[in-house]
């Protein structure tokens, strides 16, 4: 991020390079980023994106 004076790092949890195309949060947070390079876009959907895990009984 060195030398991006209004960039934000975001990490997209559990979707790969396609967050953008995959994810509702990403595309949000890009139009947001778009609109007003000057203000820190809201992440706080990002929260919602960690994969949930499921143990499933031992057969």
């Amino acid at each position: 991020m060195e030398g991006l004076t209004n960039g934000t790092f975001v990490e997209f949890s559990s979707t790969g390079h396609g967050a953008i195309v995959a994810s509702q949060c990403a595309k949000d947070i890009d139009v947001a980023f778009v609109n007003n390079p000057k203000q820190v876009p809201n992440t706080s959907c990002t929260a919602d994106l960690f994969p949930q895990f499921v143990l499933l009984p031992a057969e």
